[in-house]
């Protein structure tokens, strides 16, 4: 089994040029990362209909997944928990949903798994804006063989069933990371309190990419040195480079005085040991808990991200000195983008990212920035609140990454096989 979230997070990493579901209207859609971790605040998407036709339907979100790691037939069932709301109980809006599969990163359709499915139950109507949660009929899915590098697309919204003219408008809600799964009983929610909706594949599905996590527990290994271009560092902390999210939310705050620009680093986060293999030249993205703490600190996220060997030495750079282009405010996650170097790893070597800012303010009263670790509710997204806590900051390498650990078990496995 394996759930999808429809996140508020506007990284996907492909977006298919066309809809292909039958769509009357799609004025108002918006495309999102679909993924395996809840993820960013909950928001809504909306949109009305006038038409006389009780087939008129109206795209709302859709959802894009990261690329499938190996060929495998996707077959089964499908059900969706989320919130919808309809304004007016006579605009009879039911769920429309068409899912299929892409052939790489291309528009070209690999087979659809579900074809402009109309769900039966209508949608709750309350004029005050709030949400009611709902779960779709159980609906069995077309088989459809994908290869390694496909992706997944949910294109989700509304069938009105109505024959009359008078305007009426529908919403769903998407992201809700920080209050955790919808249930699907929910009744006249507000729209900023309800949880996240997930779709539930009973095909267990495995994608390509790997995501580590800013994690609060101690690094499993001490860097020799700092390797990116540092102007101080001596309130850095080392903290875990995790494959998961794990522990409470804590964050470093570090200070600069400095009447010229300076570089400060907070944290370096080093990950478990890494399998033999050859981490390849691509781009790797990063969506980091760095705040800046007051407006005119000027404070731009700084990362340097490098295969460390296991007697501290550098195998390899990554990414030199990323900046952010973007301040770093205390409201708002930001997505920074790192262009890969091609690095050769033996087995042993840990990852080590360090994270912290370039101070461009020219003044010397003391100016602050946080890095935060920690937190278990969803993973931060690009442009998501940065105000309220449960957003794990993380690192998305394009490729899979091979742990050490990983590779021991599979031996191990085969060595029992072979006996």
């Amino acid at each position: 089994m394996t759930k999808l979230y429809p996140t508020s997070d506007a990284t996907a990493l492909y977006t298919p040029a066309t809809l292909k579901g039958g769509w009357e209207d799609s004025s108002n859609l918006v495309t999102m990362r679909l993924h395996t971790s809840l993820c960013g605040d909950v928001l809504t998407v909306a949109d009305t209909e006038n038409n006389a036709s009780p087939t008129w339907d109206v795209a709302l979100y859709r959802g894009v997944s990261d690329p499938l790691r190996a060929n495998t037939t996707i077959a089964g069932t499908l059900d969706y928990t989320y919130a919808s709301l309809e304004t007016n109980a006579d605009a009879d809006f039911v769920l429309h949903l068409h899912v299929w599969v892409t052939t790489g990163d291309s528009d070209t359709v690999r087979g659809t798994l579900l074809a402009d499915f109309s769900d039966s139950g209508e949608w709750v109507a309350n004029g005050l804006g709030q949400v009611s949660g709902r779960v779709m009929t159980t609906q069995t899915l077309s088989s459809v063989a994908a290869q390694a590098g496909d992706r997944i697309v949910v294109e989700a919204g509304y069938r009105a069933t109505n024959t009359h003219t008078t305007s009426r408008g529908g919403t769903l809600t998407y992201g809700g990371a920080r209050l955790g799964e919808l249930t699907g009983t929910e009744s006249l929610l507000s729209p900023n309190s309800t949880g996240g909706s997930f779709f539930t594949f009973s095909a267990d599905l495995v994608f390509a990419p790997t995501y580590v996590y800013f994690a609060n527990a101690a690094a499993p290994a001490t860097p020799a040195a700092n390797r990116g271009t540092w102007d101080l560092s001596g309130s850095a902390v080392n903290k875990a480079l995790a494959r998961s999210k794990s522990g409470a939310e804590l964050s470093n705050l570090v200070s600069e005085t400095s009447a010229t620009p300076v570089d400060v680093l907070n944290t370096r986060f080093v990950s478990e040991e890494l399998a033999a293999q050859t981490i390849a030249a691509g781009t790797a993205a990063v969506v980091g808990s760095n705040f800046g703490t007051v407006a005119d600190a000027d404070a731009f996220a700084k990362y340097h991200l490098y295969v460390m060997q296991s007697d501290g030495s550098v195998r390899g750079t990554l990414a030199a000195n990323v900046v952010q282009a973007v301040e770093a405010t205390v409201q708002v996650f930001q997505r920074t983008s790192l262009t890969l170097s091609s690095v050769s790893v033996s087995a042993g070597d840990r990852l080590v990212l360090e994270a912290g800012h370039r101070f461009s303010n020219v003044l010397t009263a003391s100016r602050h920035a946080r890095v935060y670790s920690g937190n278990t509710l969803g993973d931060a997204s690009d442009g998501g609140d940065g105000n309220a806590a449960g957003m794990a900051g993380w690192l998305r390498f394009p490729q899979r990454i091979v742990w050490l650990s990983e590779a021991a078990q599979a031996s191990r496995t085969q060595i029992v096989s072979v006996g």
